[in-house]
């Protein structure tokens, strides 16, 4: 952990992994703000990039001032 960051390696690919970790996200009752594809969003703009998803969420609870 890094300033708050975590990383892991995952068996499945990128789009399979980012809807198990939201499928938790939401049975947990998380919030999740947001979903976004940075892939795709690239492709749409004529430009090539790796599978890279964001994902926004919130543990309840976890708000820190």
């Amino acid at each position: 952990m890094m300033n708050g960051l975590t990383t892991a390696t995952s068996d499945y690919p990128v789009g399979e992994t980012i809807d198990r970790l939201v499928a938790i996200i939401e049975d947990q009752g998380w919030h999740l703000f947001v979903r976004i594809d940075h892939a795709e969003q690239a492709h749409k703009e004529g430009l090539e990039l790796r599978p890279t998803e964001l994902i926004l969420f919130e543990i309840p609870g976890s708000a820190r001032c």
